[in-house]
């Protein structure tokens, strides 16, 4: 029994323990890289505004000494579990928001990444969030191990002599079953997982392809709408062009991602940093509109539209940007459906349930086709092991189910504010070198 006292051991110490590694070694597999926050869209001149552009393209170049540390985990993650009853999974999904660049998928094809996750799977997150449930099962198999050799099968003491059982119970009281209903409904739990797992991903990838199309459509209002109104097209003074492009449309592009991106995250999280985003950058009236307002995104939407609307540019050429606005609409309702419809709750729950019972008979299971161990011990650890892999699809599915807090909206929210600062700062750039011509 000291091999079991000693896993008893180590894992309790790896629960005490836990946050510290988690922090040093699960973020070796992910990237942090994100887009350098932009430059708020505010009324600000086009010297202010390349300036601006300047800056954010030298702090881009500085990225990679920026996050020269391979474990770029904030200690607030720490502070965050141990001070509030969130947990720690939970409260480690605003750092899952992976962002990746070159070099971070030549890390990803690393021939090494097969022994850097070895060495870490003790301390990623799906360890720390299952540790409860494989501990339970694990101590579930060491009382069935436990109390069959104390109570029918007798054990052998370290010099290899075998006792007889301290009590002699009858045969059917022994806690040993046969494989064959284990045998027989794996394939049954192996399906419901595997569909449980498909469908979690579908919702991660179309949640990421809303995100695509809003930021394809963003991109396409300013580049139509800082085009079509040059000069050339149009007659308005330069001031009004500025005021029309850059305080109003710009303002209105930014302001429905952001919105939301506020929609799709907790209050906690995001709620103080949206407001103050939004009066920084709009004007006094339309930032506690838009905060005040019920649905955020549709009010961003409404704004957007009305900022089109004012620009000097024929009916059908505002309707081509218009198809854009309605993009950004259905994407947003395609992302409140994913977020707030989760995979019918029948099927998480009998799924987990299920598994839930299938593992808890698993040890009685494997009692016997461990007999060839010293007594019985080697059913605990294979009951580990095959728990983590079971548990751990089933976590995997749970975690990808809603994918908005661990999609980098915040590296789409600033790439939207980048492009529209540098469409309207291209529209004068072009004016300029018309007017040369």
């Amino acid at each position: 029994f000291l091999s079991i006292g000693r896993s008893i051991y180590q894992k309790t110490t790896m629960r005490l323990t836990i946050l510290v590694p988690f922090c040093l070694l699960t973020t070796s597999s992910y990237s942090f890289t994100q887009i350098t926050p932009t430059s708020k869209i505010s009324r600000r001149s086009s010297g202010e505004i390349l300036s601006t552009l300047s800056k954010n393209e030298e702090t881009k170049n500085k990225k990679e000494d920026e996050y020269t540390s391979p474990f770029p985990l904030p200690n607030t993650l720490v502070q965050s579990a141990l001070e509030r009853d969130v947990p720690f999974g939970e409260s480690s999904r605003k750092f899952r928001r992976t962002l990746y660049a070159s070099d971070d998928w030549v890390k990803h094809r690393d021939p090494d990444r097969f022994f850097r996750n070895l060495s870490s799977l003790p301390f990623a997150g799906i360890s720390v969030n299952l540790f409860n449930e494989i501990f339970f099962i694990t101590s579930t198999a060491a009382f069935v191990n436990a109390f069959n050799i104390f109570t029918g099968d007798g054990y052998i003491d370290f010099q290899g002599v075998h006792h007889d059982a301290f009590m002699q119970l009858p045969k059917f009281v022994h806690l040993t079953m046969p494989m064959d209903p284990i045998k027989f409904t794996a394939s049954a739990v192996g399906v419901l997982l595997g569909f449980r797992t498909n469908t979690s991903y579908q919702r991660w990838n179309e949640a990421r392809s809303n995100w695509e199309a809003i930021v394809n459509s963003s991109r396409s209002i300013m580049r139509i709408a800082s085009s079509w109104t040059l000069p050339a097209a149009d007659d308005s003074n330069k001031e009004k062009r500025y005021k029309l492009l850059m305080e109003d449309l710009a303002r209105a592009t930014w302001s429905f991602p952001r919105s939301l991106r506020r929609h799709l995250l907790s209050a906690e999280e995001d709620e103080e940093s949206f407001q103050q985003d939004v009066r920084d950058r709009l004007p006094d009236m339309h930032a506690e509109k838009l905060i005040a307002a019920r649905h955020r995104p549709t009010r961003a939407l409404f704004d957007l539209t009305n900022a089109v609307d004012k620009l000097p540019l024929p009916f059908n050429k505002r309707m081509h940007i218009d198809k854009n606005i309605v993009v950004l609409c259905d994407k947003c309702g395609a992302s409140e459906r994913i977020f707030n419809s989760p995979v019918p709750l029948v099927y998480t729950r009998i799924t987990s349930r299920l598994l839930s019972v299938w593992l808890f008979f698993l040890p009685m299971c494997l009692y016997a086709p461990f007999s060839n161990t010293w007594n019985h011990t080697g059913m605990i650890p294979a009951t580990a092991l095959i728990s983590f892999f079971f548990l751990g699809v089933e976590e995997l599915a749970i975690q990808l189910e809603e994918p908005f807090s661990i999609l980098a909206m915040t590296a789409y929210t600033d790439d939207i504010e980048l492009s529209a600062i540098e469409y309207s700062q291209w529209h004068f750039t072009e004016e300029f070198s018309r007017q040369e011509e």
